[in-house]
């Protein structure tokens, strides 16, 4: 009888073992799961990103450790886009989603209360840097720079493992930004005017970075149409500056630019928000350093510089 007992609670000790330590292991699993960051079959890091400026420089970080989607179709202009069945199931399986913020994506504020709890992780990449309700900061290369250490800590953040790689590329990165403002700033010192008309109120923080004037014809998005008397005034403008090139963009319709530019009798030359990419750019090996060259390029021109 003793014998037995004996068993019987050498049997409850190693149960109750085996049992604690499946719980265990249970619960490291499920913390690890919790932070694990999720994969593609290739083992990268699945990434989204909103529109073209934050899927090139989070590639830039990332480099081959990620696998980053651009949820803006090339060609498209993403103050419009919307997006699809196909997007939502992709941000879905990723682990980072990386926005703009504000109202640049007008579904971003849904699409942050309906990832609540799926482990991805929403970046706002422009989170305290804008003035007013203007997004545009990826046009001026210093606001660029903040936007890449907010995305290089979310990176480091679930893949410590690889932060060296992620930080290393960042550097490079910064190096790249910090060249880009060095031509900015002397391709712009010697010209005859400061002052820029554009169709598109894009420019602000490049304008500011650099001690320009942008005078826009549309607002913050290409859809707002200016007013009648707001077009008198840039009529009025254009001719008493004796303006010489009024910018429109690739991905919205140059209508108003040429209409004033017919108007008055001057030239028309392309000032790139860069919120997208089209196919034929992509095709020729263009980039967001290459078309703000573009831009410096056709600034320099209208701005009469030496």
């Amino acid at each position: 009888m003793k014998r037995k007992y004996v068993i019987g609670l050498v049997l409850i000790i190693v149960i109750g073992t085996m049992i604690g330590v499946y719980l265990y292991k249970l619960s490291v699993y499920r913390a690890t799961a919790r932070v694990a960051p999720t994969r593609n079959d290739g083992g990268k890091i699945s990434v989204v990103a909103s529109f073209y400026p934050l899927y090139f420089i989070t590639s830039e970080i990332g480099g081959e450790k990620i696998e980053v989607k651009n949820m803006t179709p090339a060609g498209v202009e993403p103050h419009d886009y919307e997006p699809t069945a196909r997007d939502m199931m992709d941000i879905q399986r990723a682990k980072l989603l990386i926005l703009n913020v504000g109202k640049f994506e007008a579904w971003g504020e849904k699409i942050n209360e309906d990832l609540k709890n799926t482990g991805v992780i929403v970046v706002e990449a422009g989170q305290g840097l804008f003035e007013g309700n203007d997004p545009h900061v990826w046009l001026s290369p210093e606001l660029v720079k903040k936007q890449s250490r907010i995305i290089l800590e979310n990176l480091v953040q679930i893949d410590p493992v690889n932060e060296t790689y992620y930080s290393e590329n960042a550097k490079i990165l910064d190096d790249k930004l910090n060249k880009l403002q060095t031509e900015y700033l002397s391709g712009l010192v010697s010209c005859q005017r400061r002052e820029f008309v554009t169709s598109h109120d894009a420019f602000g923080y490049l304008a500011s970075e650099f001690g320009l004037t942008q005078v826009p014809i549309a607002g913050l998005t290409p859809e707002e149409e200016p007013s009648t008397k707001l077009l008198t005034e840039i009529v009025r403008f254009v001719k008493e500056r004796e303006i010489k090139y009024i910018f429109f963009e690739r991905l919205a319709s140059p209508k108003l630019a040429e209409t004033i530019a017919e108007e008055v009798g001057i030239k028309i030359l392309v000032l790139d928000p860069i919120e997208g990419i089209s196919d034929n750019d992509m095709e020729q090996g263009k980039n967001y350093f290459s078309l703000m060259e573009e831009n410096l390029a056709n600034l320099r021109i209208a701005l009469e510089c030496q």
